[in-house]
């Protein structure tokens, strides 16, 4: 949810056949932050836009930032600390941000092993 328009939001693998940006120190698309690529639109039936790659110093600048999105993916962002990049690239932030804090795990798909329960417990598929 935006101030101005909400911003609807999909996640797709990277593919193997897509260009990969080459900064160099960051991450190549279909790793790390990278794995996946994101698409936003305003209007489910209307123009998608490919979210920019995630840089790690966005990311570090977003965990200070506390702002509400306008929804205009061009805008500056106007914040403390100063955020370099426009609204497009604070949100691919904050969505690698969400996804790296995140874990889906549905009732009855995952069960503890009891042999190693009291050792290191972990989670059998």
């Amino acid at each position: 949810m935006c101030r101005e328009k909400d911003v609807y939001v999909i996640e797709m693998k990277a593919g193997s056949d897509e260009e990969f940006a080459s900064i160099p120190g960051e991450e190549k698309r279909g790793k790390g932050l990278n794995e996946n690529v994101y698409w936003v639109t305003h209007d489910l039936l209307g123009e998608w836009q490919k979210l920019p790659d995630a840089r790690a110093e966005d990311i570090v600048a977003a965990r200070q930032i506390k702002k509400i999105l306008t929804g205009n993916l061009d805008a500056p962002v106007n914040s403390y600390p100063f955020f370099t990049g426009k609204e497009r690239a604070l949100l691919r932030a904050q969505i690698a941000r969400i996804n790296a804090a995140t874990v889906i795990a549905p009732a009855g798909v995952y069960k503890l092993n009891d042999a190693n329960r009291n050792k290191h417990p972990y989670i059998e598929i």
